[in-house]
């Protein structure tokens, strides 16, 4: 795990280093119905068959999280399924703000089995922003749980990944 992110890409992975992170994804044409997740939002995809890369045309752009430790940077890429809500704040937001989309992603065939940890992600939202008194600073908050997850779970900013064993 110390040197994780370097397996990735090229990078510093220390603690106390950030980086603005902002991940372009290449997938064979294959795989173009997958779902690929990282710490921002999805920007867009797109399939150029005109590439010059003609293995990978399926292209995936996300938005840019700044000051992200390396360690916490994720992409996750699977034939996933998921559910969502929102904190229980939306009532109270100032007027024109967004509330921050809770999804918790699955393999195809158990995003039911995910219903009681979104019912706490968005209570816990919830209860953190009211406590402290400021909105959750990503502009968005997935979880995904992983089947054969050997550390049981890792707190990637705006990623949240688990082992699916926790559902």
């Amino acid at each position: 795990e110390p040197v994780g992110a370097r397996l990735m890409y090229l990078c510093v992975d220390e603690p106390s280093v950030r980086v603005t992170f902002a991940p372009t994804v290449r997938l064979p044409q294959e795989l173009a119905d997958y779902t690929v997740l990282s710490n921002g939002p999805l920007v867009s995809k797109e399939t150029n068959a005109s590439s010059d890369d003609h293995q990978f045309p399926v292209v995936f752009k996300f938005q840019p999280i700044s000051a992200v430790p390396t360690y916490l940077t994720c992409l996750v890429i699977g034939d996933l399924e998921h559910i969502e809500s929102t904190p229980a704040t939306v009532d109270s937001l100032p007027e024109g703000e967004k509330p921050t989309p809770i999804r918790f992603y699955t393999v195809k065939g158990k995003s039911h089995k995910a219903q009681f940890g979104l019912d706490v992600a968005r209570f816990s939202l919830h209860y953190f922003e009211t406590f402290f008194q400021s909105k959750f600073p990503l502009p968005k908050l997935d979880l995904v749980a992983v089947p054969d997850f050997p550390i049981g779970g890792m707190e990637n900013w705006g990623c949240i990944c688990l082992t699916e064993g926790c559902l």
